[in-house]
Protein backbone atom coordinates (compact mmCIF):
# COMPACT_ATOMS: atom_id res chain seq x y z
CA UNK A 1 0.00 0.00 0.00
CA UNK A 2 1.30 3.16 -1.21
CA UNK A 3 -0.65 5.70 1.43
CA UNK A 4 -1.57 5.15 4.92
CA UNK A 5 -5.21 4.97 5.64
CA UNK A 6 -6.70 8.52 7.64
CA UNK A 7 -7.77 5.69 10.80
CA UNK A 8 -7.17 2.15 11.53
CA UNK A 9 -9.53 1.98 14.62
CA UNK A 10 -8.09 -0.95 16.16
CA UNK A 11 -10.45 -3.17 18.25
CA UNK A 12 -13.20 -2.69 16.00
CA UNK A 13 -14.89 -5.82 16.83
CA UNK A 14 -15.60 -5.14 20.07
CA UNK A 15 -18.56 -3.79 21.95
CA UNK A 16 -16.68 -0.13 21.81
CA UNK A 17 -15.28 -0.81 18.95
CA UNK A 18 -18.84 -1.05 16.84
CA UNK A 19 -20.11 2.36 18.03
CA UNK A 20 -16.99 3.86 17.38
CA UNK A 21 -17.26 2.35 13.50
CA UNK A 22 -20.49 3.67 13.23
CA UNK A 23 -19.84 7.16 14.55
CA UNK A 24 -16.66 6.83 11.50
CA UNK A 25 -19.22 5.32 8.54
CA UNK A 26 -21.91 7.96 10.09
CA UNK A 27 -19.64 10.84 9.92
CA UNK A 28 -16.65 10.28 7.87
CA UNK A 29 -16.52 12.41 4.27
CA UNK A 30 -16.04 9.71 1.25
CA UNK A 31 -12.34 11.41 1.29
CA UNK A 32 -11.44 10.04 4.76
CA UNK A 33 -9.95 6.55 4.18
CA UNK A 34 -10.25 4.27 7.14
CA UNK A 35 -9.58 0.66 8.07
CA UNK A 36 -10.71 -1.80 10.63
CA UNK A 37 -7.88 -3.91 12.93
CA UNK A 38 -8.43 -6.32 15.53
CA UNK A 39 -7.62 -10.21 15.82
CA UNK A 40 -10.28 -12.09 14.17
CA UNK A 41 -10.97 -11.46 10.52
CA UNK A 42 -14.23 -13.14 10.85
CA UNK A 43 -15.56 -11.08 13.72
CA UNK A 44 -14.69 -8.04 12.12
CA UNK A 45 -16.60 -8.86 9.25
CA UNK A 46 -19.56 -9.65 11.08
CA UNK A 47 -18.86 -5.96 12.57
CA UNK A 48 -18.61 -4.48 9.36
CA UNK A 49 -21.91 -6.41 8.83
CA UNK A 50 -23.90 -5.40 11.39
CA UNK A 51 -23.19 -1.83 11.50
CA UNK A 52 -23.28 -1.17 7.75
CA UNK A 53 -27.16 -2.46 8.96
CA UNK A 54 -27.47 0.44 11.37
CA UNK A 55 -25.73 3.00 9.21
CA UNK A 56 -27.65 1.93 6.03
CA UNK A 57 -24.26 1.83 3.96
CA UNK A 58 -22.51 -0.94 2.69
CA UNK A 59 -19.14 -1.61 4.50
CA UNK A 60 -17.87 -4.57 3.22
CA UNK A 61 -15.60 -2.70 1.02
CA UNK A 62 -13.53 -1.37 4.59
CA UNK A 63 -9.87 -2.99 4.66
CA UNK A 64 -9.17 -5.33 7.30
CA UNK A 65 -6.18 -5.72 9.35
CA UNK A 66 -5.23 -8.27 11.22
CA UNK A 67 -3.09 -7.19 14.15
CA UNK A 68 -2.79 -8.82 17.89
CA UNK A 69 -1.41 -6.64 20.94
CA UNK A 70 0.24 -9.88 22.03
CA UNK A 71 2.32 -9.71 18.69
CA UNK A 72 3.94 -6.63 18.13
CA UNK A 73 5.35 -7.35 14.37
CA UNK A 74 1.73 -7.16 13.38
CA UNK A 75 1.18 -4.24 15.88
CA UNK A 76 4.07 -2.73 13.84
CA UNK A 77 2.28 -3.63 10.52
CA UNK A 78 -0.72 -1.99 11.15
CA UNK A 79 0.61 1.38 12.78
CA UNK A 80 2.81 1.63 9.40
CA UNK A 81 -0.40 1.24 7.71
CA UNK A 82 -1.96 4.42 9.79
CA UNK A 83 -1.57 8.09 9.80
CA UNK A 84 -3.99 7.95 13.32
CA UNK A 85 -4.69 4.70 15.10
CA UNK A 86 -7.85 5.19 17.46
CA UNK A 87 -7.20 2.31 19.96
CA UNK A 88 -10.50 0.60 21.53
CA UNK A 89 -8.67 -2.47 23.17
CA UNK A 90 -8.47 -2.10 26.81
CA UNK A 91 -7.59 -2.76 29.65
CA UNK A 92 -4.80 -0.28 28.70
CA UNK A 93 -2.55 -1.06 31.83
CA UNK A 94 -2.62 -4.87 29.90
CA UNK A 95 -2.98 -4.10 26.35
CA UNK A 96 -2.07 -0.26 25.58
CA UNK A 97 1.64 0.26 25.62
CA UNK A 98 2.54 -2.31 22.78
CA UNK A 99 0.13 -0.39 20.27
CA UNK A 100 1.48 3.41 21.56
CA UNK A 101 5.07 1.77 20.64
CA UNK A 102 3.88 0.52 17.35
CA UNK A 103 2.15 3.57 16.31
CA UNK A 104 5.06 6.26 17.43
CA UNK A 105 7.84 3.89 15.98
CA UNK A 106 6.14 3.51 12.73
CA UNK A 107 4.90 6.70 12.41
CA UNK A 108 1.42 6.93 13.11
CA UNK A 109 -0.48 9.22 15.68
CA UNK A 110 -2.32 7.07 18.59
CA UNK A 111 -5.69 8.13 19.79
CA UNK A 112 -7.06 6.16 22.82
CA UNK A 113 -10.59 5.96 25.17
CA UNK A 114 -8.75 5.22 28.23
CA UNK A 115 -9.66 6.47 31.54
CA UNK A 116 -6.05 5.03 33.39
CA UNK A 117 -4.37 7.64 34.48
CA UNK A 118 -1.35 5.88 35.43
CA UNK A 119 -1.21 4.27 31.87
CA UNK A 120 -1.70 7.71 30.14
CA UNK A 121 1.12 9.46 32.43
CA UNK A 122 3.63 6.76 32.16
CA UNK A 123 2.45 6.50 27.99
CA UNK A 124 3.31 10.68 27.50
CA UNK A 125 6.71 9.99 29.73
CA UNK A 126 8.05 6.60 28.15
CA UNK A 127 7.01 7.64 24.33
CA UNK A 128 6.21 11.56 24.43
CA UNK A 129 9.73 12.60 23.19
CA UNK A 130 10.44 9.89 20.42
CA UNK A 131 6.24 11.21 19.08
CA UNK A 132 7.41 14.34 18.80
CA UNK A 133 10.83 13.68 16.75
CA UNK A 134 8.67 12.16 14.92
CA UNK A 135 6.17 14.41 14.41
CA UNK A 136 3.03 12.21 15.50
CA UNK A 137 0.72 12.21 18.90
CA UNK A 138 -0.17 9.90 21.81
CA UNK A 139 -3.87 11.68 22.36
CA UNK A 140 -5.12 9.58 25.12
CA UNK A 141 -8.35 9.59 27.61
CA UNK A 142 -10.84 10.53 24.33
CA UNK A 143 -13.55 8.62 26.00
CA UNK A 144 -16.40 8.36 28.18
CA UNK A 145 -14.46 8.06 31.44
CA UNK A 146 -12.83 11.21 31.15
CA UNK A 147 -15.70 13.63 29.65
CA UNK A 148 -17.58 13.64 32.83
CA UNK A 149 -14.48 14.59 35.01
CA UNK A 150 -13.62 16.78 32.19
CA UNK A 151 -16.45 18.66 32.04
CA UNK A 152 -17.26 18.67 36.09
CA UNK A 153 -13.63 20.12 36.77
CA UNK A 154 -14.52 23.05 34.52
CA UNK A 155 -17.66 23.65 35.48
CA UNK A 156 -15.82 24.14 38.97
CA UNK A 157 -12.71 26.22 37.68
CA UNK A 158 -15.43 28.68 36.00
CA UNK A 159 -17.32 28.89 38.80
CA UNK A 160 -15.74 28.12 42.07
CA UNK A 161 -15.43 31.36 44.14
CA UNK A 162 -11.65 30.48 44.90
CA UNK A 163 -8.60 28.96 43.71
CA UNK A 164 -9.19 24.98 42.78
CA UNK A 165 -6.47 23.14 44.29
CA UNK A 166 -8.29 19.39 44.22
CA UNK A 167 -11.20 17.97 42.70
CA UNK A 168 -12.07 14.08 43.38
CA UNK A 169 -14.41 12.88 40.78
CA UNK A 170 -16.96 9.48 40.51
CA UNK A 171 -18.55 8.05 38.13
CA UNK A 172 -22.28 5.73 39.22
CA UNK A 173 -23.98 4.02 36.74
CA UNK A 174 -27.42 2.48 36.71
CA UNK A 175 -28.90 0.88 33.63
CA UNK A 176 -32.40 -0.85 33.57
CA UNK A 177 -33.90 -3.80 31.95
CA UNK A 178 -32.65 -2.74 28.19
Amino acid sequence: MSERYDIVLYGASGFTGAYVLEAIAKSADTNVRYAVAGRSESKLKATLKDVSTRVDKDLSKIPIIIADSGDESTLAAMARQAKVIINVVGPYRLYGEAVVKAAVENGASHVDISGEPAFLEKMQQKYGELAAQNKVYIVGACGWDSIPCDLGVNFLKQNFGGTLNYAETFVQLHTGES
